[in-house]
């Protein structure tokens, strides 16, 4: 009985997985559908971004090119943007992916973009000047000199005209925020080996970022330091979501985006809304931005940021293309369980999944497009093909980076190399590059440092930047304990904190940072109705319960079955019994007496009809078997 019920079991977990299976995969064609039918004949009906997301869904669909295509801007011949009503440079990077998805030429979009980008003034900036013993430093700007000294203690004794003030407990010279000040470029010279770089914030925040260009120099030579760092404007200030988009965008097409990286980093933590993140981790692959999408930002289906849960595990798929990790599958089977999905089968919007299917599905077959046929290995591929990314692709048509030799990075400008577009690098944001970059050859020991713990911070004027390796290698003895925010009660009880609950958890009476509320999985009582996320976990155990009863029920009938199964009603040679075993000749141990016990007489049960009916038919065959 125990073995049968192990394989029914079993069969009922192999059947649900088939089932959830071909669900999946009917759910992902039902949300493609979606989108077709809102696209209907020509896209017309819908707005700029709305095309441009249904578009890198679906690739070339009916007449939405054309519709798309006659919403944009023409300002001149080298110059394209989108909304023709109001272009922004969101909606224009949008736009640029989409004509790439179509195999446009996108150099005129992204001509616009380049021309929307403004000084980051919005930052405060700090020139550090930084030297392993006293120093005397000249800095000359619009063609004045100004002498400083830097003193062991590393502090700097006074201001360097009216562009430069102490800041810090004068470790560093802050620029004046006059956009002359900013626009200067600061040439630097010692009299002992030296490094400068510039640091910067947000006027709100206290955390202060380094920049990634340090510039080291001996006695007497000379760095310049200047701030070259942008951001994309919408008017005349910052915007930084556009900024994300912008930069994303154009990396993504070759362009240098290290100088977009300062105001994005910078002004991140007042803006996580944007799950920023995702965009950063794309342009730099540094594992500070991968680490929150993996975890903090990741709530065990979906990632949230800014209230929208699709819109977010969109940017986390496309932020994780192309790697394995667990919260992909994780998220992709909540996106196909059959209970994400609105009547129209669309995530939310058009926007919203169009957007998944493109970061989340971005090889299925669209219309126009040849059919790509699954693959394990390249043995289910057709002579000529190669198994990639689990898909049948021809081979010939194929270079690889870095088999060829070459180097797949964000940056090839900063490597000093020139891009080659006819290879292909692992990752959809790499390019691939003739040259790698340059990497420091001495180790943290040799710069005379030590590497922090993992629970340790080094104060930025005690950071140690040229050395080779991982971590963070600060000066020996400066590596501080880091103090973590304390967690929020809502977190100290195991649940999330949130702007909105979703509809599958229920508000919780415990406190959350700012005006967010905590919510955790909704209970289930007798005033509470079932979600439909959890009916069928509550089918399947009722079927379940109800197959043991039955099981029990009928049990004697099932094992008359199985034995007329087994002996399938067949006459044979009766039964020969095995010969009692003998022990060798030899002395054997002799039996210890034991005392005579008195038994209890047991009380033989009485057989119900049934059992006497199962008897006889059991005797029945066992003489129909001799």
């Amino acid at each position: 009985m125990k073995r049968g019920l192990f394989a029914l079991v079993v069969c009922l977990v192999f059947f649900i997985s088939i089932v959830s299976a071909t669900n999946e995969t009917e759910n992902l064609e039902n949300a493609y559908e979606c989108i077709r039918d809102k696209v209907q004949e020509d896209c017309s009906a819908l707005t700029s971004e709305q095309q441009a997301f249904a578009i890198l869904a679906l690739g070339s669909y009916k007449n939405c090119e054309s519709s798309f295509l006659e919403n944009s801007n023409q300002i001149n011949e080298l110059q394209e943007c989108w909304p023709k009503s109001n272009c922004n440079p969101k909606e224009s990077s949008l736009a640029l992916l989409a004509l790439d998805r179509l195999n446009k030429d996108t150099t005129n979009v992204e001509n616009w973009l380049l021309n929307q980008t403004k000084t980051a003034s919005e930052l405060i900036w700090f020139l550090q000047i930084e030297a392993d013993q006293a120093t005397e430093c000249t800095i000359s700007y619009n063609a004045g000199n100004y002498d400083i000294e830097i003193l062991e203690n590393k502090k700097i004794t006074s201001n360097a005209g009216s562009c430069l003030s102490l800041a810090q407990d004068s470790y560093w010279l802050q620029i004046s925020p006059d956009s002359s000040c900013l626009n200067y470029n600061y040439q630097i010279s010692c009299n002992k080996d030296f490094k400068t770089t510039l640091l910067y914030k947000t006027p709100d925040s206290s955390t202060i970022h380094v920049s990634r260009n340090i510039h080291s120099e001996s006695a007497n030579g000379q760095t310049t330091e200047g701030v070259s760092y942008q951001c994309f404007k919408k008017g005349t200030v910052c915007d930084y979501e556009s900024s994300l988009w912008a930069a994303l965008v154009l990396d993504f097409k070759g362009h240098e985006t290290s100088k977009y990286l300062p105001y994005l980093e910078a002004a991140a933590a007042e803006n996580s809304g944007f799950f920023p993140e995702s965009f950063l981790y794309i342009l730099t692959r540094a594992d500070d931005y991968l680490n929150p999408i993996l975890s903090t930002r990741f709530k065990g289906e979906y990632w949230s940021a800014g209230g929208d849960r699709f819109y977010d595990t969109a940017l986390g798929l496309l932020a994780l293309q192309n790697q394995e990790y667990s919260q992909i599958e994780t998220a992709k089977s909540y996106l196909l369980n059959g209970n994400t999905q609105n009547t129209d089968s669309c995530w939310n919007n058009l926007e919203d999944t169009g957007f998944l299917l493109y970061a989340g599905w971005p090889l299925i077959e669209s219309p126009g497009d040849e059919p790509l046929v699954d693959c394990e290995d390249n043995s289910d591929c057709l002579e000529g093909q190669e198994c990639i990314e689990g898909y049948c692709v021809d081979s010939d048509v194929i270079d690889y980076c870095e088999d060829s030799g070459y180097y797949c990075l964000q940056d090839c400008n900063e490597a000093g190399g020139e891009i080659l577009t006819n290879y292909e690098c692992t990752y959809s944001f790499d390019v691939c590059c003739t040259e790698d970059y340059e990497s420091p050859v001495q180790t943290c020991e040799e710069a005379g440092g030590e590497i922090c713990e993992y629970d340790e911070t080094c104060p930025y004027e005690y950071e140690i930047y040229d050395f080779s390796g991982s971590g963070i290698c600060c000066e020996i003895g400066e590596c501080i304990i880091e103090e973590f925010p304390e967690e929020s009660e809502c977190e100290k009880q195991g649940y999330s904190c949130h702007n909105s609950c979703f509809e599958d958890e229920e508000k919780l009476p415990y406190d959350c940072y700012s005006i967010l509320v905590c919510c955790g999985e909704e209970t289930i009582t007798p005033d509470k109705p079932v979600t439909k996320s959890r009916l069928w976990i509550i089918i399947l155990i009722v079927i379940v319960i109800l197959l043991i009863v039955l099981i029990v029920i009928f049990r004697n009938k099932i094992k008359l079955f199985l034995f007329k199964i087994k002996t399938k009603f067949k006459k044979g040679p009766p039964v020969q019994r095995t010969r009692p075993v003998h022990f060798p000749p030899g002395p054997r141990p002799r039996a210890r007496p034991v005392p005579a016990r008195r038994m209890p007489v047991r009380r033989q049960p009485q057989k119900t009809s049934k059992d006497k009916e199962f008897d006889d038919t059991l005797k029945k065959l066992r003489d129909m078997s001799k």
